[in-house]
């Protein structure tokens, strides 16, 4: 899907795509909407319009400026008048069909130039996934949202009023973050522009397979020892003054595994943690992650020896089971499970979390020692007699 996508943008002239293709993926795939902020002229919204045009099904757009409400979201409000007993009454009727819950994928530009008003109703739409116009209730469809800016999200909570911080702050926790632009200016980024005459291949996505990518999402394998870890990075980013609510918590689940989804896996790891620097909520300190990962392989590589050994273990004590009773084998025996003692004592390491393992698999090795050592020495004694 991500090759594809990266195809489309070259095809449509664009260069440097491969974040821009990479982040655009993941907000699709976690189903969290996502915003891309930057000096004007590299071509966010072109872009944004270009990964879109991917997908067939229903697009929306919306310019937004200052004078952006919530009625321009709920699709633009008409004066209706009812005439009723008593008189008439004037009042604001929406054109649902046309707002951005009906598309299937909508595209705010300058999101951030829109009113207080719009943005704050714009949060209950993503999260509440519908809302009540007109006095129904309409479910929010829209599959994919993406918005542009050439303002910096991070900057827009001090310039709101003090009462309005909060929610500003609630609204950009609903999105990922990303800044693009070019990361050089070199004279091959420019003759990298010169418009190619090769067309690489390119097929369109449907709204099935949206469905079915967030559903392969939910089936990635998260272990619990990266939760453990993301728990504590969440805990000590509340401890650095950004809390993240349970809500925020599970939206970064889902966003590290589509990071997994995304690079061909069915199973998180480190690598897929890099995708918290694009949700303003987190406050990580990455050598701190990367200690915490040292540790978390280095106790699952102990588990698999211990696992190794309890093995082993297994397959020494039917030997022993099934030995002649008599004294050579029974010596052959000992002498081949002392050598596994010694070589487990040797190359096995534990830690908090797997000593009463590794205590247990001890155990078992002193007990089957102590058991054919019996044994062989009870019949030294009878071939003596």
């Amino acid at each position: 899907m991500l090759d594809n996508l990266i195809n489309k943008l070259n095809n449509d002239g664009f260069i440097n795509v491969d974040e821009f293709a990479d982040t655009f993926m993941l907000s699709v795939l976690a189903d969290i909407p996502i915003i891309y902020h930057g000096e004007g002229g590299y071509g966010k919204s072109e872009m944004l319009i270009s990964a879109l045009s991917l997908f067939n099904g229903r697009f929306g757009m919306l310019e937004c400026d200052p004078e952006t409400t919530s009625a321009a979201i709920k699709g633009g409000a008409i004066a209706r008048t009812i005439n009723q007993e008593g008189g008439s009454l004037t009042e604001a009727y929406y054109n649902v069909a046309n707002s951005l819950l009906q598309h299937d994928y909508f595209m705010l530009e300058e999101v951030l130039d829109a009113s207080f008003n719009a943005l704050s109703f714009l949060k209950a739409v993503i999260t509440g996934k519908k809302i009540h116009i007109n006095g129904d209730e309409i479910i929010n469809n829209c599959k994919i949202l993406v918005c542009a800016t050439n303002i910096n999200p991070t900057s827009v909570t001090s310039t709101v009023r003090e009462n309005q911080r909060n929610s500003c702050a609630a609204f950009l926790q609903r999105f990922m973050i990303v800044e693009h632009g070019w990361k050089s200016h070199n004279a091959d980024d420019y003759i990298a522009l010169y418009p190619s005459v090769n067309e690489l291949p390119v097929v369109q996505f449907e709204l099935t397979d949206i469905d079915k990518w967030r559903n392969d999402v939910k089936l990635i394998e998260f272990n619990i020892d990266l939760w453990r870890l993301l728990a504590k990075l969440a805990e000590d980013s509340a401890n650095s003054g950004n809390t993240v609510s349970p809500r925020a918590f599970q939206w970064t689940v889902r966003l590290i595994k589509s990071a997994a989804l995304l690079r061909g896996s069915n199973v998180v790891e480190r690598c897929d943690f890099r995708v918290i620097d694009y949700l303003s909520y987190w406050s990580v300190d990455w050598d701190e992650v990367d200690e915490a990962i040292e540790e978390i392989e280095l106790r699952q590589v102990s588990n698999e020896k211990l696992d190794n050994f309890s093995s082993r273990l297994v397959t020494a004590r039917r030997m022993f089971n099934t030995s002649v009773s008599n004294y050579y084998n029974y010596a052959v025996c000992h002498t081949s499970i002392s050598k596994l003692y010694d070589k487990f004592l040797t190359t096995v390491t534990y830690d908090d979390d797997t000593e009463v393992k590794y205590n247990e698999v001890k155990l078992e090795f002193r007990t089957l020692l102590n058991e054919v050592a019996i044994a062989r020495d009870n019949l030294m004694v009878a071939i003596e007699l």
